[in-house]
């Protein structure tokens, strides 16, 4: 529900899209509900009243910004997934609110050879630097994996349940330790 009478600014919506794990999402602040980033196309904008006016943060090129989680224990650290090309999604990180970023993408020899699959991330409620990461596909294994440093080294956690199914998301149960809920075409 809107506060104000004012007007969203509907040229800052989201990317959306039909084909999974390409539609975008908004990343809200832990402290304030006014304050959240949206990806449009390749660049990323920042509101601080709920939507009525943004700001530019960044432009990442390739073809557009999918998914946007804002750490809630550092709203400093800031996650994204990029779609570079039509074969390279990244995952690029910022710990200054969107001043610097770096490529903290699983490399070819952490993910196996699929760190250029699609991919949606989640990020621990309690530690900035610990997160999830989902390679979508149909490939057997592969598919979650988790880093304990911000990205600079990936743990493949795929379980034989999980091994043989098409993931398409993955969702963070705040206040657990390490609850994770992976959706496949078939399940959570």
């Amino acid at each position: 529900v809107r506060r104000t009478a004012v007007s969203f600014d509907g040229s800052k919506k989201c990317n959306t899209s039909y084909v999974t794990g390409e539609y975008g999402n908004y990343g809200f602040s832990p402290n304030n509900f006014n304050e959240f980033y949206s990806p449009v196309g390749t660049e990323l904008y920042k509101t601080t009243n709920g939507g009525v006016s943004f700001e530019f943060v960044h432009d990442f090129g390739g073809q557009k910004v999918v998914q946007v989680k804002v750490s809630w224990s550092n709203p400093d650290v800031i996650y994204v997934t990029h779609k570079f090309n039509a074969s390279i999604f990244k995952i690029m990180k910022t710990t200054d609110a969107g001043a610097t970023w770096s490529d903290v993408t699983p490399t070819s020899g952490q993910a196996n050879g699929q760190h250029n699959r699609t991919k949606y991330i989640e990020v621990d409620d309690k530690d900035e630097n610990k997160l999830w990461v989902i390679l979508m596909g149909g490939q057997t294994g592969d598919k979650v994996y988790q880093s304990l440093d911000g990205g600079s080294n990936w743990y493949d956690l795929t379980s034989s349940s999980i091994e043989n199914e098409r993931v398409i998301s993955i969702a963070h149960h705040y206040g657990t330790d390490d609850g994770l809920y992976i959706g496949t075409t078939k399940s959570i």
